[in-house]
């Protein structure tokens, strides 16, 4: 992890992430800003001291952290395996985009499609942001402040 670049990957990460956040807006989901909310967030804010801060401790390190390092990991390693003939066609952004629309609930609905279509929109951009700033602090950020906030 550099610090090279980090201003760089994190604003094109959030571009990534527009057409995303729009769906959310758009389609009537949206219920508040919430970073670092997954299912468990509120039961581990009501618990007392000192359980709710090693909670959203451990929430912060496995949802945000590892979640947004773990795309990169998986990206470089399909990527040393089988080269890219593109900038754009990117073999571990493609399959990591897949992962993680296979990993999350989705619907055949007008609504689910478009999830979909921006899930993936998100997802391969933020590996082609970490691709192209050299910079993994963009991936992390999503996942901290906007995959898992809206």
């Amino acid at each position: 992890m550099i610090k090279n670049n980090i201003i760089k990957a994190i604003l094109y990460t959030i571009i990534c992430f527009i057409s995303y956040i729009l769906y959310v807006f758009m389609s009537g989901q949206f219920e508040g800003y919430e970073p670092f909310s997954i299912l468990l967030t509120n039961e581990v804010i009501k618990s007392g001291f000192p359980i709710n801060i090693l909670g959203m401790m451990l929430i912060i390190l496995v949802w945000g952290f590892f979640e947004g390092f773990n795309y990169v990991v998986i990206s470089e390693k399909l990527n040393r395996y089988y080269s890219k003939k593109s900038k754009w066609v990117n073999i571990g952004a493609i399959t990591c985009a897949i992962i993680c629309i296979l990993f999350h609930p989705f619907s055949t609905s007008f609504w689910g499609i478009v999830e979909t279509i921006t899930t993936f929109i998100a997802i391969y951009g933020i590996i082609i942001v970490k691709d192209e700033t050299n910079n993994a602090w963009g991936c992390i950020f999503a996942f901290c402040f906007i995959w898992n906030a809206f």
